[in-house]
């Protein structure tokens, strides 16, 4: 999934989206050797370029893995930033990409309790369990990020591209709630 955009007088976006690609092969870990499996392991691939505007807030979640019939299934979905027209909205299923409409996130203040994110016409409803999170708040008056970007497990189910109900296992994933002036 790619969307090129302008974002404002002067600003645009790139972005190059991939979701629940098969993964094959090794890795090694100082003295630790992890074998992938391309039955059973998949990758996320996230690309970004562009001249954003000044002050921006997005809330972005990716995540793949296996639906319960044994498919490979992904989704890249965003609020915010570069997104007016839901154009990073993606959902990948055994390796083929369709688009999705505008989602809302429920973010809980606390680090350890479940997100949300749903369609509002209910085609798509996922919950976000965090398992982990890097955070930051940095204010240096002329820049700020602040964000919290949890990795964890997501539940729940996605719409197919003929409009079915793609329902997931536990599939792995990342999460992301940003406020940034630059």
């Amino acid at each position: 999934l790619t969307a090129i955009g302008s974002l404002a007088p002067g600003r645009f976006n790139v972005t190059h989206k991939e979701a629940g690609v098969a993964l094959g092969g090794s890795v090694k870990l100082g003295t630790r050797e992890v074998q992938l499996d391309p039955e059973t392991s998949t990758a996320l691939l996230d690309w970004t370029q562009g001249l954003p505007p000044a002050d921006v807030t997005w809330n972005w979640a990716m995540g793949a893995g296996r639906t319960t019939d044994g498919r490979t299934a992904g989704f890249n979905l965003c609020v915010g930033y570069t997104d007016p027209a839901n154009s990073e909205n993606g959902i990948w299923v055994d390796g083929r990409v369709h688009r999705t409409g505008a989602v809302a996130f429920t973010i809980p203040l606390d680090p350890k309790a479940p997100w949300l994110i749903k369609s509002a016409d209910g085609t798509l409803d996922l919950q976000f369990q965090p398992e982990a999170q890097r955070q930051a708040n940095t204010n240096l008056l002329v820049a700020i990020s602040r964000y919290r970007q949890p990795v964890g497990r997501y539940t729940g189910h996605l719409p197919g591209p003929t409009g079915e109900r793609i329902q997931l296992a536990e599939v792995s994933g990342v999460a992301e709630e940003h406020q940034a002036r630059w």
